[in-house]
């Protein structure tokens, strides 16, 4: 095994993408425990892995955006790259940005990622990885170690690891809103073809009024949304808004909710890797298809019958939850 002394990990994407790769920093840890790791993320995802053990140091980083901004704060990066002389670097994504900033032009002899998504980075990259399209994100990603160290890894699953003060602090909040059953609900997507029609999430809210009045409902999201997630609250009495949750406190809280129902994105990743009892609401003709769906006996997964999200009913949901709580 060669002496990898300092390894670059580059995930500075969405929040799902970074929980998702969570296996890497911890079997890479496994496989060179005297190995410096540091983890390029960006702001939005930066909390998941705040209290990671298995990283070393966190730096920052924007998702590319094409501009004269995003490539200076690119160029900038690939310098600090350069002064650091990283044995290997590794972009989960299978980005050009990254692979030509990051990896190529910092310098890094040993230049890994994937190529599935731009076939034209191997030209950037001394290990390219070749992902099978059938497989899950977490194989892919684990995948990308394997192949580009030649190293054999066999646990992928993911994890958010917390520390005590989030554990104390999520029980000083349950206390403090006086929350003992409540259930989760995440009714805006980040893409229009991941929304669930919000009229049916109007239904939902008021149907669990009805069916168990004594559960409350927090009904999560971020800032800008708070309008929108205020006019949903007003349909049951029993319902509150919670807005940009810390993530790995969010993970504490739908572990101990009696459910969450979400759409494909960040907080859904986090509800099924925390082993939370979870509705997703997918659409199975998205691009990747199951590439990204919970996995685990909590999770219950509806698909739309075509790419159309209120093909999912509001009954088909309603019967779920029957079935769980």
């Amino acid at each position: 095994m060669e002496d990898i002394k300092k390894i670059l990990i580059i995930r500075n994407d969405h929040i799902g993408d970074l929980v998702l790769s969570s296996a890497v920093f911890r079997e890479l840890k496994k496989k060179f425990p005297n190995a410096k790791i540091i983890i390029i993320v960006s702001k939005l995802n930066r909390s998941v892995v705040e209290k990671n053990n298995y990283i070393d140091e966190i730096w920052e980083l924007g998702l590319a955006k094409h501009n004269l901004r995003s490539f200076w704060e690119y160029f900038k990066m690939s310098w600090k790259i350069k002064r650091s002389k990283f044995d290997v670097g590794i972009d989960l994504r299978g980005s050009i940005m990254n692979s030509f900033f990051l990896l190529w032009l910092s310098g890094i002899k040993k230049r890994i990622s994937k190529t599935d998504v731009n076939p034209k980075i191997k030209l950037l990259l001394t290990n390219p990885v070749n992902i099978k399209y059938k497989s899950h994100i977490t194989e892919d990603n684990i995948c990308i170690i394997k192949e580009g160290f030649g190293i054999n890894v066999k646990d992928s699953s993911p994890e958010i690891l917390t520390s005590e003060q989030d554990t104390e602090e999520i029980k000083n909040f349950l206390k403090k809103e006086n929350l003992q059953n409540y259930i989760c609900l995440c009714p805006y997507a980040r893409l229009e073809n991941k929304q669930w029609p919000i009229d049916n999430w109007k239904e939902i809210i008021k149907w669990f009024g009805k069916f168990k009045p004594e559960k409350t409902l927090l009904l999560m999201g971020t800032k800008k949304e708070e309008n929108r997630l205020n006019e949903l609250s007003n349909l049951n009495k029993n319902s509150r808004v919670i807005l940009n949750f810390d993530l790995r406190k969010m993970s504490l809280l739908f572990k101990d909710a009696d459910l969450v129902i979400a759409q494909d994105g960040g907080p859904m990743h986090i509800a099924w890797v925390s082993g939370a009892k979870l509705i997703e609401l997918h659409n199975l003709f998205l691009r990747w298809l199951n590439k990204f769906v919970p996995l685990g006996n909590n999770s219950h997964v509806l698909y739309t019958k075509n790419i159309n999200m209120g093909t999912i009913g509001v009954e088909d949901v309603k019967n779920i939850v029957r079935k769980i709580i």
